[in-house]
């Protein structure tokens, strides 16, 4: 039996989960969420289920099994509190409030065994699990330092991005948060901070673009990430450099086979370079890793999957999230120029 979830918000992110939802057997559209009935409407004539005004009446529903918060993040903590009081399993957008309210919320659903995760799509790409197959192999040796940079055009300050009210974090938050979850899937360990320093580019009060370095306990590693609002092209590029070789991508995010439903480009195929030695980047292996379906999709099938489970399985995913928040977090403090509105 699919099961049967409730979408919070209307937005561009959740009208791409609507699309994925419908091509998958493993869960249903039951209704959505807008504080406009209106609104609510025209996203439930284009992908079915149930118009629903304001969140409070689809949490307190007793035929939503689970909830997807599509919310900017200034709003995103009180739905969810409510949602799993109410007994929702949940996936939350990231990012959170900050890493306190990622711990409470997570402490909260483990407490009444039920499921949170949050929607980072790109871990539940099969590459994913092959990278870290070949960590485990000893492809690349011990992983030393991750190289990350993501810029997307996101356009003017009529942009929710741009406004700190509802997404305080700025491309830290919305672009950093892939950066730094790349340390927790693929440098296992490297879990405890020792040192970090970061700068940003503001506008007027939001982070357009932060270059930043981070040195975990774990033997040193590092993570260097760059990302921003501002670039002219869309960037998604990832190094992992290890003792013995190193991975990379161009397209770690949003792999460009499969991920933008839609979009497929069957002529990139999804996969990563492997090189070792003195080989220079044009002899490097490319390794494929094919993929029947958008990550999206498997996101949510692997949350039906998880909650299907007998129990439900309550802990997958849960430090990973946590974690990544805390890295932001630890990220955060480390800029020195903050505007006054950010001095916290």
């Amino acid at each position: 039996m699919a099961l049967r979830l409730g979408i919070v918000g209307t937005g561009k992110i959740a009208n791409k989960h609507a699309v994925a939802i419908s091509l998958t057997d493993k869960v249903e559209l039951a209704a959505v969420a807008s504080r406009k009935l209106e609104t609510a409407q025209a996203f439930t004539a284009k992908h079915g289920g149930e118009a629903v005004k304001g969140w409070e009446a689809l949490v307190a529903r007793d035929d939503i099994e689970a909830v997807y918060i599509a919310t900017p993040t200034g709003a995103k903590h009180e739905i969810a509190v409510e949602a799993l009081a109410a007994g929702k399993h949940v996936i939350i957008e990231k990012p959170f409030r900050d890493a306190l309210s990622a711990y409470q919320l997570e402490r909260m659903a483990h407490r009444r065994g039920l499921v949170l995760w949050d929607a980072t799509h790109f871990t539940h790409n099969p590459r994913t699990d092959a990278i870290i197959e070949a960590i485990e192999r000893g492809d690349i040796g011990e992983p030393l330092s991750l190289m990350a940079n993501f810029h997307a055009d996101v356009g003017g300050r009529e942009n929710i991005r741009f406004n700190p009210a509802l997404e305080p974090y700025g491309a830290l938050g919305d672009l950093g948060w892939y950066c730094a979850r790349l340390v927790a899937e693929f440098a296992w360990g490297a879990f405890e901070t020792s040192g970090r320093h970061a700068f940003g580019s503001w506008d007027q009060d939001t982070l357009v673009s932060i270059s930043s370095v981070t040195r975990f306990m774990n033997k040193s590693f590092r993570l260097t990430m760059d990302c921003g609002f501002q670039a002219g092209a869309f960037t998604q590029e990832m190094t992992l450099i290890g003792t013995e070789g190193i991975i990379s991508m161009d397209d770690f995010v949003h792999d460009w086979e499969k991920a933008r439903i839609g979009e497929e480009k069957p002529q990139f195929p999804s996969g990563y370079k492997l090189r070792k030695g003195r080989s220079d980047p044009d002899t490097a292996e490319f390794i494929k890793t094919p993929s029947a379906k958008s990550h999206m999709i498997f996101l949510l099938e692997n949350f039906a999957d998880a909650v299907a489970g007998n129990p439900p399985d309550v802990l997958a995913g849960g430090r990973t999230m946590c974690k990544t928040q805390e890295f932001l977090d630890d990220i955060w403090r480390s800029l020195d120029d903050k505007p006054k509105v950010h001095q916290r």
